[in-house]
């Protein structure tokens, strides 16, 4: 319950605690240190009398707001509070601001520093980088690559393949089964020696034998390149015979003799 104006007046000048010539300044906020707002917190004291400013500045008020909230105090309302406190304010000057917003404690997590750098950034090293064969131009698959089909160019080293060739000599002569695009770094496992016998090729053919060596035509039954092994077909044999392709559309039969190496 709120006093009429004249008993706080009365209040004010009958109380016996006889404090002289003190001033309170009114702040417009503040932030209690404690659980309780006291007098001290929600203006500045001034008076000669050292103890009397500390009196002052001890007397309770009201429980602090709970954190993050806020209350407002009018200087009406302060009054009436030291009024009941029994506070003899006869001979105290109210100045300041006439409102007063008092916040609860702060609860949001301190700053944090961001850490502090001891020494310079190192210079980024450059990145590791093999050399691999790569096409120049675009090949297609069942293309013998010839020396400026290719070249040498740097691949970052973590993102290099196992299967990379390293010498252009290695790419060069050596026919693609599968089409590569410029830049794109030539994997051996697309690459097949050239095929010398295509199937259904009339190849020629010779045949050793103890002491014997026969040379006819024939007939080409798969695809080869050198060395391999492919079915021929020969106008002499009802059947298929076993020759190596040793050359573009020759091949070789042996029999009863073992094969050179």
């Amino acid at each position: 319950m709120h006093l009429k104006l004249p008993l706080i007046l009365a209040a004010v000048f009958l109380a016996g605690h006889g404090l002289h010539a003190a001033e309170l300044r009114i702040r417009p906020e503040c932030r209690p240190s404690g659980s309780l707002v006291v007098l001290g917190d929600v203006a500045e004291i001034y008076a000669q009398d050292k103890e009397q400013v500390e009196k002052l500045a001890g007397v309770e008020l009201f429980p602090a707001p709970g954190p993050d909230l806020q209350r407002f105090l009018r200087v009406r309302e302060l009054l009436e509070i030291l009024a009941l406190r029994s506070i003899d304010l006869a001979d105290c000057r109210i100045s300041g601001a006439s409102l007063a917003t008092i916040h609860g404690p702060d609860v949001s997590p301190p700053p944090t520093m961001a850490p502090q750098q001891t020494s310079p950034p190192s210079a980024s090293e450059p990145e590791p980088v093999v050399f691999a064969v790569a096409a120049i131009q675009p090949l297609q698959r069942g293309q013998v690559i010839q020396a400026g089909d290719v070249q040498l160019v740097p691949v970052p080293a973590d993102r290099a393949s196992h299967h990379l060739l390293h010498e252009v000599e290695l790419a060069v002569g050596q026919e693609t089964s599968r089409s590569f695009r410029p830049g794109q770094p030539i994997d051996p496992r697309g690459l097949r020696n050239p095929i010398l016998v295509r199937r259904r090729d009339a190849v020629h053919v010779t045949v050793f034998a103890p002491g014997v060596r026969l040379m006819g035509e024939g007939v080409a039954m798969d695809e080869g390149a050198a060395g391999d092994w492919i079915a021929v077909e020969t106008p002499h044999s009802p059947e298929k015979l076993r020759a190596r392709v040793v050359g573009p559309k020759q091949v070789e039969i042996y029999v009863n003799v073992p094969a050179p190496k």
